[in-house]
């Protein structure tokens, strides 16, 4: 860069599980000046960034309207994860809750689910099954760990239970 040259600034966002394990990025960069003031995130995994910027972030954003000063901007990223959080390895559909995939499994089957947590109660009767936890939203890897938060009952067959915190 050249040392008198008006400097450029731009934003990032990385989102993290609760363990630390990272899950993805956006960059934000305009060829302008560009700064993010806040963050925040909403229940259903949307996150809003915040802040201001001299350039024009193309339709339907509204352009920059003068040289001296910059527009303020609320960015909504849109959900990463979809609506439904578990899923039977190599099978569809997906499924909302732990019980529905369990419901719907086979012996054997590998119940994967997203590095979430869980509020439900589970009650495994009978299916030889491994429950796996921590998945990103794409199901393609597994770099945190799920907390299912309710009673697990176990009461038959056998259950392996991989990634998974049980509270």
């Amino acid at each position: 860069n050249d040392p008198n040259s008006d400097p450029k600034s731009d934003f990032f966002v990385l989102k993290f599980s609760s363990y630390g394990a990272y899950l993805w990025h956006n960059i934000y960069e305009t060829g302008g000046h560009n700064y993010a003031e806040g963050i925040a995130t909403e229940s259903g995994g949307s996150v809003y960034v915040t802040g201001n910027s001299d350039t024009t972030w193309g339709a339907p954003l509204k352009a920059h309207s003068n040289g001296i000063n910059s527009d303020l901007f609320v960015l909504k990223l849109a959900t990463i994860c979809p609506d439904h959080a578990v899923m039977i390895e190599g099978k569809t559909p997906y499924y909302t809750t732990l019980h529905d995939a369990y419901r719907e499994a086979a012996a054997d089957d590998s119940i994967l689910i997203q590095a979430m947590k869980f509020t439900e109660d589970l009650s495994l009767d009978g299916n030889d099954v491994t429950l796996r936890g921590g998945y990103e939203c794409g199901f393609a890897s597994n770099p945190g760990r799920s907390t299912i938060k309710g009673t697990l009952t176990i009461s038959g067959g056998t259950v392996t239970i991989e990634n998974i915190v049980i509270q």
